[in-house]
């Protein structure tokens, strides 16, 4: 151990750290201490308190650069120095922390650690001098270590500070990007589908996604197939394989996640997937996906609900208010998308169903006009059943067909009931709609089908 002056200490101390550049400067802090308190290792490592993981940012062991892994902070002596602000086992430290395996390794005896922080308290790193027998140092020891952490702490948080700025910044940059980006959704993708794949390549490729997807939303189909992922991106490709693991958990595990977003009609976010309140297999798909954070947002226009669109990060913290605003953006955006490809659609059918109809006015006599009216119909709208009946002039109860297609191939005629199917219902309110069921009706006691010629 050094017996060397305080005086002079404190010159050796201030001239080895002179002339450092900023890159150079945790490793020489910890080489000038090892050197001036003649331990064997000193330790310097910033703290992620919220995840609780100690990074080493410059290792000194044995007069030379040593290489050390990130580590876990509980059950080690790190964690009492970020508990503690100070903490030190001059003996025996291996002993009190049997489950740390970088003491065993180190052979360290001697331990004495210090929190770096920044102005405002906040414990940044750790500063640790470990000794392969019991430590032994000068009665300045505490002041030299208190020192040097102060001057670490000044400079990690600087370095904070300057890796935030430069973030705000890329996020400024990638927000322009994404918002200049987004409105070619519409402009320049053909396909409902193919809108969809773009939107989740802008998230991935522009917004800086670790991946993204959309479920669709099929209102009409049975509840276990009304939902269904249609488009995917990871930061892996621009598409993801359908037989890939990420789409394997994905569409076998998160269909929850949609289903909540569109039960509460408002995006969902998890942080760090751990929610209780979500399905086990969603969590474990998340996590399996190394998601630290995820959002789940609707994608509507004038309350119509048409999917969910889904995005993950592998860090945190990146979900602020203004990045959700610019996701709600895009998601309405690619709702908007979703709405005039669908709306062209609609129009373009009937367009096709008024101009098949039309064909039915050239028929030579009225029974020709009925078939090719009847079947023209049928076939705009996607039918599988057409006809057209005429009620019977002796009983207001009964209806007889003129004209019956069936799956596009003319049927006998026939006279039916007409109390009790919907039939019925639009004799008294002009029209009537049914949208699933439409048979249940003719199975009823009030519908005597034996009666029907």
């Amino acid at each position: 151990m050094s017996s060397t002056k305080a005086p002079v200490v404190f010159r050796q101390l201030a001239d080895s750290l002179t002339s450092v550049s900023e890159n150079g400067f945790f490793y020489h802090l910890v080489k000038a201490l090892s050197d001036i308190l003649r331990v064997d290792h000193v330790l310097l490592s910033r703290i992620d308190s919220q995840r609780g993981i100690a990074t080493p940012l410059a290792f000194w062991s044995h007069g030379a650069i040593g290489e050390l892994n990130a580590h876990a902070l509980k059950g080690t002596p790190c964690e009492q120095v970020v508990t503690l602000s100070r903490w030190r086992s001059l003996l025996g430290v291996n002993e009190r922390f049997p489950n740390d395996a970088r003491l065993d390794e180190l052979s360290a005896e001697g331990y004495w650690g210090i929190a770096m922080q920044a102005p405002d308290g906040t414990c940044l790193g750790v500063l640790a001098i470990m000794h392969s027998s019991p430590l032994v140092l000068p009665v300045y020891a505490e002041d030299i270590l208190r020192i040097t952490a102060t001057l670490g702490g000044a400079e990690l948080a600087r370095q904070f500070s300057q890796d935030n700025v430069q973030a705000r910044l890329r996020g400024k940059k990638r927000a322009l990007r994404l918002m200049s980006r987004r409105h070619d959704l519409l402009m320049h993708t053909g396909s409902e589908q193919q809108l969809l794949q773009a939107a989740c390549n802008l998230a991935v490729g522009v917004g800086g996604y670790a991946g993204a997807w959309v479920t669709a939303l099929t209102p009409d189909a049975a509840s276990d197939d009304a939902l269904s992922i249609e488009a995917m991106a990871d930061e892996d490709g621009e598409a993801a394989s359908w037989l890939s693991p990420a789409q394997l958990f994905i569409s076998r595990y998160c269909q929850g996640l949609a289903e909540r977003a569109l039960q509460l009609n408002r995006p969902v976010v998890i942080e760090r997937p751990n929610d209780e309140t979500l399905p086990s297999g969603v969590n474990q798909a998340l996590s399996v996906l190394g998601a630290e954070q995820v959002v789940a947002l609707p994608l509507q226009y004038t309350d119509k609900q048409y999917g969910v669109m889904t995005l993950y990060h592998r860090q945190p913290g990146m979900l602020d208010a203004d990045e959700m605003q610019l996701l709600q953006e895009l998601a309405d955006e690619v709702s908007l998308g979703i709405y005039s490809r669908r709306q062209q659609q609609a129009e373009a059918r009937i367009q096709h169903a008024v101009t098949r109809i039309a064909t039915a006015v050239s028929a030579s006599n009225g029974e020709a006009f009925l078939h090719q009216l009847t079947v023209h119909m049928a076939e705009a709208l996607s039918a599988d059943v057409g006809f057209i009946a005429l009620l019977d002039e002796q009983d207001a109860d009964f209806a007889c067909t003129l004209t019956l297609y069936v799956e596009g191939q003319l049927q006998d005629n026939f006279a039916y009931y007409l109390p009790g199917v919907p039939c019925h219902k639009v004799m008294v309110e002009q029209e009537c709609i049914v949208h699933k069921d439409a048979a249940i009706p003719l199975c009823q006691p009030s519908c005597p089908v034996g009666d029907i010629a």
